[in-house]
């Protein structure tokens, strides 16, 4: 591990802003961060959601919890309250506190109540077209600065985009339960309309991508991107999305994680097989469905 930061450990002693003790318990390493929460001393009801930017190899994204941080503050000023913001950062150690909000992310939702996500998703992409069309609207000085990698269409208008803007990082708003809240936006650039709705379509397809097996082997939720397309067609590009697709499932190919050789070897191999099926049946939805 990195012997430079200072990780998060459970039972660890931790301060807020006001300079409140607080305790770090829960925490676990996933691939690219290491998380945990902060609580009261005399209590197990979270105050934070801690997120420290120290991948499972050890190698630590030092640019990675101020530019998350940043495109927090830009998805807020953008879409409105539903952006999670961190409240505060330690810079030394890479790390953001998040208020710990209890909430079901929509892949979460898919695989714990599905008839649950079934009933909040036209609503949900309905939320989630007003999401996309937002992104064309923001004030140019919130663009000033930001990389520009333009995909989309000749001469369309220029959009704010979030490199991890997906399903899988929404919770959708499900009445007398959770309002819609967004969360881990990634690091923010300026793009197109039709890059930002593709992103997010590709996304939905992506849904049974992985864990569990028992979802990987069905392909991909058609039903839920035909419903999700249907309300996003304005903004969808055939060939657009299909590149998108493409960048994002070698993505995952080359990023295959395990704590063995033997599991990476399985993950690979699961990938090879029930994957490639997942990809044509992916390619031959986008194909019949965006004209």
């Amino acid at each position: 591990m990195s012997s430079t930061v200072r990780l998060i450990e459970a039972g660890e002693a931790f301060e807020d802003t006001a300079g409140g003790p607080l305790v770090i318990r829960a925490v676990q390493q996933r691939n690219w961060s290491r998380v945990g929460v902060a609580t009261a001393p005399d209590s197990e009801d979270p105050v934070y959601f801690l997120k420290q930017f120290i991948a499972a190899d050890g190698s630590v994204s030092s640019g990675g919890a101020s530019a998350e941080a940043k495109a927090a503050t830009l998805g807020r000023a953008a879409f409105g309250d539903c952006v999670l913001v961190p409240e505060f950062a330690d810079e030394d150690r890479v790390l953001l506190a998040y208020p710990h909000r209890r909430f079901a992310a929509t892949d979460q939702l898919l695989r714990e109540d599905p008839a649950g996500l079934d009933a909040a998703w036209e609503a949900f992409c309905t939320d989630l077209a007003g999401i996309i069309a937002a992104t064309t609207t923001v004030p140019a000085e919130l663009l000033h600065g930001l990389r520009e990698r333009p995909q989309g269409r000749p001469g369309e208008v220029r959009a704010l985009a979030f490199k991890a803007l997906e399903v899988r990082n929404i919770a959708p708003r499900i009445d007398g339960e959770q309002p819609l809240l967004i969360f881990d936006l990634g690091p923010a650039y300026v793009s197109t309309v039709t890059d930002v709705a593709a992103r997010l379509l590709v996304s939905v397809l992506l849904l049974n991508w992985g864990r569990p097996m028992s979802r990987f082997v069905k392909g991909p939720p058609t039903r839920l991107a035909s419903l999700a397309a249907q309300q996003w067609l304005p903004y969808l590009d055939r060939d657009i999305v299909a590149s998108a697709f493409r960048k994002e499932v070698a993505m995952r190919r080359d990023s295959i994680q395990g704590t063995s050789r033997r599991e990476r070897w399985a993950k690979a191999v699961g990938v090879a097989t029930v994957g490639a099926r997942y990809e044509v049946l992916a390619r031959n939805w986008v194909r019949r469905t965006l004209s």
